[in-house]
């Protein structure tokens, strides 16, 4: 029997075996290098992508944000401008009420009281006077109650003193102004 070695052949063959089996190596790991860099810049251009939407929204964030501000200011502005108007409504609907005030003023204040000082805070008229006796300053006061562009007549002080030997009485009285409906009623009423 002739002996054939076959040790070369299969070290041969074990290393060529090797060496397809680090080619395939090889190119496996160059297809997942690949692989690994593809996903990393898709995912790159997703983040970009993302960045770029995330600062269109905040660009129109702060414009919007902007636009809200130039409201609030208009609307404060229209507040202001609605707050005058009704000011200037009130003034007009009023001033045909304080010419019949001073109208009616004149013809219900009595000869001996001399009223000094007349002055009107929102909805309240107070004068300051001189009488020459407290009932006058009643039956002022009375008077005053009776008119419907007044109402509540209060007296806020009485002082009895002598003015130039003469006995007389300084007072302060609050009188409240009627409401304009109210008077408005009641001219319709006189009118008719």
């Amino acid at each position: 029997m002739t002996r054939i070695n076959l040790r070369p052949w299969r070290e041969e063959r074990r290393s060529q075996q090797q060496r397809e089996f680090m080619g395939m190596m090889l190119v496996a790991v160059m297809i997942g290098a690949a692989g690994v860099i593809g996903v990393h810049m898709y995912i790159s251009d997703l983040i970009d992508f993302q960045e770029s939407r995330n600062q269109y929204l905040q660009s129109q964030i702060e414009r919007l944000n902007e636009i809200e501000q130039e409201i609030q200011e208009m609307d404060r502005a229209k507040e202001r401008l609605l707050g005058r108007l009704e000011a200037i409504q009130n003034l007009q609907r009023s001033r045909p009420v304080m010419v019949r005030l001073f109208d009616r003023l004149v013809n219900e204040i009595p000869e001996e009281i001399y009223l000094q000082s007349f002055r009107n805070v929102n909805e309240e008229i107070t004068m300051q006077g001189t009488a020459r006796s407290n009932p006058l300053v009643s039956n002022f006061m009375r008077r005053l109650g009776d008119e419907a562009i007044l109402n509540d007549p209060e007296l806020l002080v009485i002082e009895n003193e002598s003015i130039n030997g003469v006995r007389a009485s300084q007072f302060e009285l609050m009188v409240r102004k009627a409401k304009l409906e109210d008077t408005a009623d009641q001219e319709v009423d006189d009118k008719g």
